[in-house]
């Protein structure tokens, strides 16, 4: 019997230890930030977000500016898929406790 295969994880199975972009990074996540209002998606670089903000920054239940020219009022939510998983899961749920 043993382990499911891991394209049946969900994003409760992924998050545990991976709760940090070192620790994203180390694992090579794939992350993406989608507006809610212009829909651009674009690719996260992690190793810039550890470079310039360490690597204990979470994007756990984060959202940033939308950065698209001409200016866009909308948010960017980020989404990421871990090595193994055939699709991306929205970095939200609740924080596990402490």
């Amino acid at each position: 019997m043993g382990h499911r295969n891991k394209d049946r994880w969900t994003l409760a199975d992924w998050r545990p230890g991976h709760e940090s972009v070192g620790a994203m990074l180390r694992s090579n996540w794939e992350v993406l930030a989608e507006c809610d209002h212009c829909r651009r998606k674009r690719i996260v670089r992690l190793g810039m977000i550890v470079r310039f903000m360490g690597p204990e920054v979470s994007l756990w239940n984060r959202r940033s500016r939308c950065y698209a020219y001409p200016p866009c009022p909308g948010f960017e939510h980020f989404s990421a898929r871990p090595p193994g998983a055939v699709q991306y899961f929205r970095l939200e749920g609740r924080d596990p406790p402490v």
